[in-house]
Parts: C-alpha cells; sequence; structure tokens
C-alpha cells in the first residue's frame, strides 16, 4: 500500500542542514494495523540524460520486531569429565521467520556445542534449541560464566506486485539485526574421590 507519493516541501524538515525529515501519517488510513512495514525512497531526474536515480531504504517494522533468549537452566554444574544438555529458548516476533547465528564465548577447560548453530526461528515465533556444556578431565573446579551470543536477522520478501515499481525487483531485504548476549554460569565441582567412585 502506498501512503503518499506527493512531494515533501523543504519547509516539512526540521531545519534547515539537518539530515532528517519528521513524516506523518494517519493509522487509520492503513486500518489501524498493530504491525507494518514502511519503506521510503527518493529520486531525482538527471537532466543530461532524462534518467531517474533513486535511492531506496530496506524495509523498517513498526513495531521493530524482537527476540528473547532464555536458558532451561539457571546455571550448570558439571565435573570433569562430565557434560550436560540445556535448552536455549527462543521466542520471536510471529510471522517473520527470522534467521539465528549462535555463537559462544568459551573458558579453558569448557566447551559448548550444538548441532544449529544457523537456524530459523518458525513463524509462530518460539524454537528450543539443544546446547551441550563438556568439562575437560583437566577442568579446575571454580566457576566460570559461559557466554550465548545470537545474531538475529529478520528479513521480508520482496514482491513483484509492490505498489512502488522501483522495488518489482525479486529479492530479499535485510529488515532488522537483533544481538542479544545471555550469559550461564557453570560450576566445575570437584572430582569424584575414590568412595563417591565405588556408590555410583
Amino acid at each position: 500500500m502506498t501512503i503518499s507519493k506527493e512531494p515533501i516541501p523543504f519547509e516539512n524538515f526540521t531545519s534547515r542542514g539537518e539530515n532528517y525529515v519528521v513524516l506523518n501519517t494517519d493509522l487509520e488510513g492503513i486500518l489501524s494495523l498493530q504491525k507494518y512495514k514502511v519503506v521510503f525512497y527518493a529520486e531525482y531526474m538527471e537532466s543530461k540524460n532524462d534518467t531517474f536515480v533513486t535511492d531506496i531504504t530496506d524495509w523498517i517494522a513498526l513495531p521493530p520486531p524482537s527476540v528473547e533468549i532464555r536458558s532451561s537452566e539457571n546455571f550448570v554444574s558439571i565435573r570433569p569429565g562430565e557434560s550436560k544438555n540445556i535448552l536455549l529458548n527462543f521466542s520471536s516476533t510471529t510471522g517473520y521467520g527470522p534467521i539465528v547465528s549462535l555463537f559462544k564465548k568459551e573458558s579453558p577447560g569448557i566447551s559448548v556445542s550444538t548441532d544449529s548453530a544457523n537456524f530459523t526461528i518458525p513463524s509462530s515465533g518460539t524454537i528450543s534449541i539443544p546446547v551441550t556444556f563438556r568439562a575437560s578431565e583437566q577442568a579446575i573446579p571454580g566457576f566460570e560464566n559461559i557466554s550465548i551470543i545470537t545474531n538475529t536477522t529478520f528479513y521480508f520478501p520482496q514482491r513483484a506486485q509492490d505498489s512502488i515499481v522501483v522495488l518489482s525487483i525479486n529479492t530479499d531485504i535485510k529488515a532488522n539485526s537483533v544481538i542479544r548476549i545471555l550469559n550461564i554460569p557453570v560450576q566445575i565441582q570437584d572430582p569424584y574421590s575414590t568412595t563417591e567412585l565405588l556408590t555410583l
């Protein structure tokens, strides 16, 4: 839906020399949608060859899409040589299907692995990803913070039938990228004593 293609007078800009403009839209004119996207473009005609030069922004989601990440465990407790599985629970704005890239900042003696370092959150907005923490045989007892870093990118598919002719390219446009950091405390316990090993 194209709200307006009318030229914006220079006096509508905040002030001369500023690099932004204040725009107003009647939301009732677009059915008072709770979630929508907008794109801005500017163009001018080159007098030499009568061709248009157009600059187009990425799609802008309103309200901005969001994603949250939570761990199924408040902390992880393991002994040297052991491993433990937890779940990373993702919750995002519904209807987008964003792509997530997962990174981790490990500590000496503790490794973190997952089968899904890159994955897509379904349009329903939720997914759980298993993550495995492993302590090496040489891990020193104590506490460590393991950082899980996620970069979630929301894309809007471009459609050939978009009303603005300059947006008729069949491609995907990145809308927003959201970075989240989740710190998970990990406790390395003392190795089992001989007596404890006999009772296992």
